[in-house]
């Protein structure tokens, strides 16, 4: 008789994937309309096997979906929910088609439509020091650090971008080695600046780095410019940022992806941790080929 007790890197997967739910839960009860991480949780539940949280969240976001007009997301939403035989998920879909937007656009993006194909394109990998003293000018400007704290900044981003063994310089990495006494305060202000969306908090030491992580992202570009794909979610990349508030960092990263992108901001110390661990099974990889 074959032994059918999951192995130890099975369990090792289940903890993971339970721990990422875990952690986009709690992203939730901050944010709970936030589009991401409501699509990352309901593929963290699958992969856990809880079914009904997966369409709790998936229930909330059609709703979402349908109030902001997005009828191209809307159509995907809906047309897993028509094959979902629970109770919950047809109550939905009969209010739905007795009262869904009637408009043509709406119905037409409901009928169907392509999926944009991936740009091929070049994008800066070399780091900016720029974009770092522009996000410590706006943290001043905003009073989350006084003038002398700004001069210290820049003289640090000065120094750590110059030094001969330098990794990820960032404004973070910056304020983390001077242990800031108002470092929570500046990262819950970096969560909520962006104009572009909200960039939720997330601790990146719950997810497993894998091999095919690194192959997405240039090492180079992840080192220079403080971003690091973290998990894959079906076709969509969740990718943790230093430096939420620099626009041309997402379109880069998006373009770079070619797949939607959900972007959160972490600390530091856990974007360094993270890049560690996916060099290491990037190496143990190659090594096993």
């Amino acid at each position: 008789m074959s032994d059918k007790r999951p192995s130890a890197r099975d369990e090792s997967r289940q903890r993971d994937e339970r721990s990422a739910l875990q952690a986009f839960e709690q992203i939730l009860e901050a944010m709970p309309d936030d589009r991401g991480t409501l699509e990352a949780a309901i593929l963290a539940a699958q992969a856990c096997g809880e079914l009904d949280t997966a369409l709790k969240h998936r229930l909330h976001l059609a709703d979402i979906l349908r109030r902001s007009g997005d009828a191209v997301a809307l159509r995907e939403q809906v047309e897993i929910l028509r094959g979902d035989l629970d109770p919950r998920a047809q109550e939905w879909l009969a209010a739905f088609d007795a009262g869904s937007d009637g408009s043509a656009a709406f119905a037409e993006a409901m009928a169907g439509g392509e999926e944009p194909p991936k740009p091929s394109v070049s994008v800066p990998s070399a780091f900016n020091i720029s974009d770092e003293i522009d996000l410590a000018w706006k943290l001043f400007e905003r009073q989350e650090i006084n003038q002398e704290e700004y001069a210290k900044l820049v003289r640090d981003l000065t120094e750590m971008a110059a030094s001969n063994n330098r990794g990820t310089v960032s404004v973070l990495h910056a304020l983390g080695a001077a242990h800031h006494k108002g470092l929570d305060r500046i990262l819950l202000y970096l969560s909520q600046a962006s104009e572009e969306a909200p960039t939720p908090y997330v601790s990146l030491g719950g997810f497993t780095m894998r091999p095919e992580l690194a192959r997405i992202l240039p090492e180079e570009f992840i080192v220079n410019r403080g971003a690091i794909v973290f998990e894959l979610m079906g076709r969509e990349w969740l990718v943790a940022l230093l430096n939420p508030l620099n626009p041309s960092l997402r379109r880069d990263i998006q373009a770079l992806c070619g797949h939607p992108c959900h972007f959160y901001l972490t600390q530091a110390a856990d974007f360094d941790n993270a890049l560690a661990r996916l060099r290491k099974v990037a190496s143990d990889s190659e090594n096993r080929v």
